[in-house]
């Protein structure tokens, strides 16, 4: 079942712009650290404790997108050639 999850991210992360992606996973990790700590200690742990955690999830995606998603596979596809043989 695992596997299955895996195969789906990474199809996932393959349809992905790179930047988008980081953009995106920046928001959710301010969002999940930075509201939580804005109830508990106030607006300034917010932008503090947010934007770490922003920055640590877009350097994990960046990492991520980096090592396991071939260069070549990020919207540049080879162009193919056809070839046909003389009988």
């Amino acid at each position: 079942m695992s596997g299955s999850f895996f195969t789906h991210c990474l199809a996932l992360l393959s349809d992905v712009q790179p930047i988008t992606g980081v953009l995106v996973a920046f928001a959710i990790g301010y969002l999940a650290i930075g509201f939580p700590t804005h109830v508990r200690a106030g607006g300034s742990a917010r932008d503090v404790w947010g934007t770490a955690a922003g920055l640590c999830a877009a350097a994990l995606y960046a990492f991520l997108i980096t090592s396991v998603v071939p260069p070549a596979a990020h919207h540049h596809p080879q162009p193919t050639t056809i070839s046909s043989s003389a009988h």
